[in-house]
């Protein structure tokens, strides 16, 4: 938590997902559907504000209190003027009197302009305030754009529960290293319904995709195929729309995590077409090689043994090319592997 000193107090900034309640994630994850597609997607600027007030409690202080004292003891100081001015009635009479009175009440009420000016500078304040909630999203102002960050260190969403049971899902621990239970075959489904999904038309299709997502990482038996048919997808339909947005949003962070490795990514870096099938690149055919070459089965390999495997395949492959006195430039036309990960692999 990150402590912000305020006037007269502090509050308590969370900085990662982790750090968020059950309930606050769900609040976020709801913020961050609005905010991508709903009725904050012009306004995301509000939906940091909802993140701030529903995080940390704090509202700037009402007016309507401060106003009502302002008014009281304004009156106040009125009475006492009007008592102790009664000698002035008397000299000048009730007309001048009266004016006299609505003289020192306009000079004596509150600077509406004032007032404004400073309601804009709290404004802006809690604003500055909002925008360092960095982890859920932020703001290009530049490009009018939102970015999601995909900041996760561990399941947000340990386990769902539907019913009287509990099904306890994949783990990715983000720390020195990725550790994960994740097989090689879930990964790969997951993401083929995921680039499916975003090619569907109706909303609907696109649910029974979020649906099986949730079902292959939330498995109801460890066994992938016994898990793929038995209808668990279907039972993913209770869930709350929002906890399964989350699962999908979690999940687009463990696959950007390898998309966008140091070593690992070069398994996604293909500058042209393959002329043939020799091309490395993700989906169930790498798994069948790999499977060929004695690495494991894919529904029981890890997920970072299914990306080691496929880097020291590829390794294997270049330097057997090189060896055999084949260029690099060939390579890359024969694979459609770029001849920077050629170099940097060789």
């Amino acid at each position: 938590m990150k402590q912000i000193t305020l006037n007269k107090s502090s509050i308590s900034l969370p900085e990662s997902w982790e750090e968020l309640s059950f309930k606050q994630k769900l609040f976020a994850f709801g913020v961050l559907i609005r905010v991508m597609t709903g009725d904050l997607r012009a306004h995301p600027h509000k939906g940091l504000l909802y993140l701030l007030i529903s995080f940390t409690r704090y509202r700037p202080s009402k007016t309507y209190l401060s106003k009502f004292l302002a008014l009281c003891r304004l009156y106040q100081r009125l009475a006492w003027v009007c008592l102790r001015n009664i000698p002035f009635l008397f000299r000048h009479g009730r007309k001048e009197y009266l004016s006299y009175l609505q003289l020192w009440k306009k000079n004596n009420l509150p600077d509406q302009d004032a007032e404004a000016k400073q309601r804009e500078i709290i404004n802006f304040n809690l604003l500055r305030l909002a925008e360092q909630l960095k982890f859920i999203y932020t703001i290009d102002a530049e490009n009018h754009k939102i970015l999601p960050q995909y900041d996760f260190r561990t399941n947000p969403f340990p386990y769902i529960k539907i019913g009287k049971r509990k099904y306890w899902g994949k783990r990715f621990e983000l720390d020195i290293t990725a550790k994960t239970d994740i097989t090689a075959r879930e990964f790969v489904d997951c993401a083929d319904l995921m680039a499916a999904m975003n090619k569907l038309g109706t909303d609907e299709e696109k649910q029974e995709c979020i649906n099986q997502i949730c079902a292959i990482l939330y498995p109801r038996s460890m066994d992938y195929t016994k898990n793929m048919v038995s209808g668990h997808n279907k039972t993913m339909r209770k869930v709350n729309p929002v906890v399964k947005f989350g699962i999908v949003y979690w999940f687009t962070s463990v696959f950007k995590f390898y998309t966008e490795h140091e070593i690992y990514s070069l398994l996604f870096k293909g500058d042209k077409k393959p002329e043939n099938e020799e091309k490395v690149r993700l989906g169930n055919e790498v798994i069948l090689m790999l499977q060929r070459e004695g690495y494991g089965l894919p529904d029981t390999m890890n997920l970072n043994d299914y990306f080691d495997a496929q880097i020291k395949h590829l390794k294997d492959v270049i330097n057997k090319a090189l060896g055999e006195g084949i260029k690099p430039f060939d390579i890359a036309r024969k694979t459609g592997i770029s001849i920077d990960v050629i170099n940097k692999l060789s």
